[in-house]
């Protein structure tokens, strides 16, 4: 019959065998904001370490594991998954280590539908250690407007703040003077799935300044991005317009 400490001694050396080798992530390097089109390629390299190589494994998954997009297991080559799997060069090298070459993800040509979180997976006989990594990849304005519009004879001034093409999910608001105002919103989706919004927002004009600034703020939280629209609005217009010409040598300007 085996003593006691003889078990609680074998129960620490198994113990300890199964710390020393399995496979430890370290770190994964690559970029968690990019903007779309800045670069042709993107790795995301999944750094680890493992003293046992027996039925070694690194898998990525895109943002949940039930999507696996990547599969090496050395000898053998690297595989690819899912949509994104022309996307991915199965040729990089990230490490001259026979056990962790083909480790890292090399994404050509991200788009902004590749954003969301990558899951980096490293198994062998013994365990397996997991670690994620958030990317986002955004894409700015491709149209923006600030229109004020006067209603009911000047007393009104309708605010309106549109913009196009944005992606992910953006965030609108509208300013007068520094002045946070209560306004209305509406994020869609365009075909290109990009994203379009309008903000709008109604104003007594004589709560207004003479001449206040007026802003349209666009914010991609994800991204850290700010778009700022900026127009000045006069709350007495002229009431007819006046034309002034001003002869200065070869210059000639037309005021309104």
């Amino acid at each position: 019959m085996w003593q006691l400490s003889t078990i609680v001694f074998i129960i620490l050396n198994i113990s300890q065998c199964f710390v020393m080798n399995s496979p430890k992530i370290y770190k994964i390097v690559g970029p968690e904001i990019l903007l779309y089109g800045s670069k042709e390629a993107v790795t995301l390299d999944c750094q680890f370490h493992t003293n046992e190589t027996t039925d070694l494994t690194i898998k990525w998954y895109f943002n949940d594991t039930s999507h696996l997009v990547y599969r090496w297991k050395p000898p053998n080559k690297p595989q690819a998954f899912g949509i994104f799997k022309k996307q991915f060069d199965l040729s990089h090298v990230a490490s001259n280590n026979p056990s962790s070459q083909y480790r890292a993800l090399h994404i050509k040509n991200p788009t902004p539908f590749m954003s969301g979180k990558y899951i980096c997976a490293v198994t062998n006989r013994f365990s397996e250690d997991r670690m994620t990594h958030s990317m986002t990849i955004y894409e700015t304005e491709k149209k923006s407007n600030l229109i004020l519009d006067r209603l009911k004879n000047n007393t009104i001034v309708n605010i309106i703040y549109k913009i196009e093409g944005v992606y992910p999910y953006p965030k609108l608001e509208l300013f007068a003077a520094n002045r946070l105002l209560n306004s209305t919103s509406k994020i869609t989706k365009m075909d290109d799935s990009l994203y379009k919004g309008v903000a709008s927002a109604l104003i007594k004009t004589n709560t207004l300044d003479t001449t206040v600034e007026i802003i349209g703020r666009m914010e991609i939280p994800e991204a850290n991005y700010v778009h700022i629209q900026r127009e000045i609005f006069y709350r007495d217009p002229n009431p007819y317009k006046q034309n002034f010409e001003i002869h200065n040598g070869m210059n000639n300007f037309t005021i309104f």
